[in-house]
C-alpha cells in the first residue's frame, strides 16, 4: 500500500502521518549526515547522530555541547522533573568526564509522597566516583549536612589564605587539627585534637 510520507496543510506540515515505524526523518548539514534525526522505530530524536541512546540525544565534537539561553529580566531556569509522586523517586544529574562513564552526580530523592503539599520533603547527595564505585561525598537533608556519610577514608580540610590546613579532620586517624595536618602525640599516644600556630582571644 501507498505510504503518505509528507502532508502539507494550511497550518502544519506533517512527516510520516501514517506512523510507519521504520520511516525516519533526517536533515543533513554541511558536515553532518544527521544534523537532526527522528528515528521512527525507536521514537527518539537526536542531533549529530542517528543512533540515539535516549529519547533526546545530542552528540558533537565541540566542547560546547549545548547552550540554554534566556532573555528574561528575572533569570533563567532549567528543570529535571519526574511526574511520579511516591517516596523514593529521584532526579539525577550525571556527569561522565571520560569514556562515557559516570564520574559524578547530583541526586535529589523524595523522602515522602509528594501528592500532598504538606509532605514534600527531599534530600540531596553529591557523589563522585572512586575505583569504579560512586560514593556519596556530601549529604543534605532537613536535619543534617553530612560530609563522608559512608564513613570512607576521606579527610575534611578547610584552607585559609595562608594555611592549607587551617582545619583538618583526619578520617584514618580520627583526629581534628587546626593549623596542622596531624594532631600531636602526647605521652606516646596520638591526641584527638591538636592546635598549632594560633592565638586565642
Amino acid at each position: 500500500p501507498a505510504i503518505e510520507k509528507l502532508r502539507l496543510g494550511t497550518l502544519e506540515a506533517v512527516f510520516n502521518e501514517d506512523s510507519v515505524n521504520n520511516l525516519d526523518f533526517r536533515v543533513e548539514s554541511n558536515a553532518s549526515a544527521a544534523a537532526f534525526f527522528v528515528d521512527g522505530g525507536t521514537n527518539r530524536v537526536s542531533i549529530g547522530t542517528s543512533s540515539a541512546d535516549a529519547p533526546f540525544h545530542v552528540k558533537t565534537d565541540d566542547i560546547n555541547t549545548a547552550l540554554f539561553q534566556s532573555d528574561s529580566s528575572t533569570g533563567a531556569q532549567v528543570f529535571i522533573r519526574n511526574s511520579t509522586a511516591t517516596a523514593g523517586v529521584y532526579a539525577q544529574l550525571g556527569l561522565a568526564p571520560a569514556n562515557n562513564i559516570l564520574g559524578g552526580s547530583i541526586i535529589v530523592t523524595a523522602d515522602e509522597d509528594f501528592s500532598s503539599s504538606a509532605n514534600r520533603t527531599a534530600h540531596m547527595e553529591l557523589q563522585t566516583r572512586h575505583d569504579g564505585t560512586n560514593r556519596t561525598r556530601l549529604y543534605l537533608d532537613e536535619s543534617n549536612t553530612v560530609f563522608n556519610e559512608e564513613s570512607r577514608n576521606t579527610d575534611f580540610r578547610i584552607e585559609s589564605d595562608a594555611n592549607a590546613n587551617k582545619f583538618v579532620i583526619d578520617a584514618t586517624e580520627e583526629r581534628i587539627s587546626i593549623g596542622t595536618t596531624l594532631a600531636p602525640s602526647t605521652a606516646g599516644h596520638a591526641a584527638q585534637f591538636g592546635v598549632e600556630g594560633l592565638n586565642f582571644h
